[in-house]
């Protein structure tokens, strides 16, 4: 149906905040600054997440990724920017245990490769700090790699936008104090395609 297709996000075009452009064998679009082609491109897009694995396996691997990526202060804002103290003001909203403020709340990842397989329908997601410290962490469901695999019939990924859900989250209990507590991290993907 097509050539094998690695597809790489560029951590540099990450760590600036922006999208990171994809290259694959049979086309790289250059110029590129930040993270945007220079040429307007008419795109669409699919989103989807990551599954394929136990979920508290996928959570214990974006786990260890985020505390190093934290140690190496790859996330600008934790928490929304908000202290203890901001919390507790009314004038920020009303964090309680339904509608806490989370560490990482649509936090982006530096680095994700998708790798399809001839041989199959599988699109396996790698995520890392960077190339070299990649891992597999899923795929990406049924229904989305349906989706993705038609989109490739006529048009080309070019960049893939990552926003994760879940973790480390505060609220405000009962008696107007702050807690903490943690659900499993997810994935979401953006995968943004350009007409051939």
């Amino acid at each position: 149906m097509f050539s094998k297709l690695t597809s790489l996000f560029k951590s540099k075009a990450a760590a600036k905040g922006s999208p990171g452009i994809l290259e694959k064998p049979s086309q790289v679009m250059k110029p590129v600054e930040d993270g945007i082609p220079k040429k307007t491109i008419t795109t669409t897009t699919i989103k989807t997440y990551v599954s394929g694995i136990k979920l508290e396996d996928r959570h214990e691997k974006l786990k260890k990724l985020i505390a190093e990526l934290k140690k190496e202060k790859f996330f600008k804002e934790l928490y929304q920017g908000l202290s203890n103290k901001d919390i507790l003001d009314e004038e920020h909203g009303s964090f309680f245990e339904e509608d806490p403020v989370y560490e990482l709340s649509g936090g982006k990842l530096p680095h994700v490769r998708l790798d399809v397989s001839d041989s199959s329908e599988v699109i396996s997601v790698y995520v890392g700090k960077d190339k070299e410290h990649e891992f597999l962490l899923g795929i990406l469901p049924e229904d989305g790699a349906k989706r993705v695999l038609k989109r490739f019939e006529s048009a080309d990924l070019h960049a893939i936008e990552t926003s994760l859900s879940g973790g480390k989250y505060k609220y405000l209990d009962d008696d107007d104090k702050v807690k903490t507590g943690e659900k499993n991290y997810n994935l979401q993907l953006k995968l943004k395609f350009a007409k051939k």
